[in-house]
């Protein structure tokens, strides 16, 4: 620091009509300005798997007495509780792996737009990031499910089917 400024007071005084730069003042700010974006990056995507979340809670709690009536109706017919179980396992593995497809490839096109076309830089995806939150959302999908359908196994057919 204190070498820099005696050149840049020498540069100053050789060359007057040149503007002296601290480039490493200038990487220092940019540093912190890119790290606050990151950090807002990562709190709106918190807030969106957050709705994400709050929006599959919903679909579930929405969907609880067709689960019922489907289980019922499943146990009337000799279907024991794993089989249920299973197939309503089965239901949300495959809703699970469309909303996989489908969040990849919107995620995914949408991700090398921004980063190729709006900001012009090479797109490097971390993929052992994707796949471990799609490896997530895939667990969070069916354990949610399997919780909203462990009431309707509990349910015994004569008192559901009044009840329905």
């Amino acid at each position: 620091p204190v070498r820099d400024g005696a050149i840049m007071r020498s540069v100053g005084i050789a060359l007057p009509s040149v503007t002296m730069i601290r480039v490493g003042d200038v990487i220092g700010q940019l540093g912190a300005v890119l790290g606050q974006i990151a950090v807002a990056i990562r709190a709106a995507a918190a807030v969106t798997v957050a709705a994400g979340i709050a929006v599959l809670i919903g679909a579930v709690s929405a969907s609880a007495r067709a689960r019922r009536y489907d289980a019922v109706i499943l146990k009337l017919l000799g279907g024991s509780r794993r089989q249920v179980l299973g197939a309503q396992a089965l239901e949300y593995a495959m809703l699970a792996a469309i909303l996989v497809v489908v969040a990849l490839a919107v995620g995914t096109g949408a991700g090398w737009y921004v980063v190729t076309q709006v900001f012009s830089i090479a797109w490097a995806p971390r993929w052992d990031i994707v796949a471990a939150t799609l490896a997530i959302a895939v667990a969070i999908t069916l354990g949610m499910g399997i919780a909203g359908s462990i009431p309707a196994l509990r349910a015994k057919p004569a008192a559901a089917l009044r009840d329905l």
